[in-house]
Parts: structure tokens; sequence; C-alpha cells
């Protein structure tokens, strides 16, 4: 894996990605637990 300087693209989106399948995967959390907290960020909590 190539380790860049600065921001790339879409970087955040593929942390945030592999983060959420680790939890999915390790926890159990699925699609009922990012509803709840997408549904969490939307309001500012």
């Amino acid at each position: 894996m190539p380790i860049h300087e600065g921001y790339l693209t879409g970087c955040i989106g593929d942390i945030v990605s592999l983060h959420a399948r680790t939890c999915s995967q390790i926890a159990g959390f699925g699609a009922h637990f990012e509803a709840k907290i997408a549904a969490a960020e939307s309001a500012g909590s």
C-alpha cells in the first residue's frame, strides 16, 4: 500500500467504509446501527 502525503479525493470515505465493515464483521453492527448513527449525525448529536 503506497503512502501519500496530503489529501487524496475519497480517502475519508474509504476510511469510513473500512471502519463500518470492520464493525459489522467484529461486533455484528448492521444497517439498523448505521441508520441510528446517520440519524444522530444529521440531528447534530
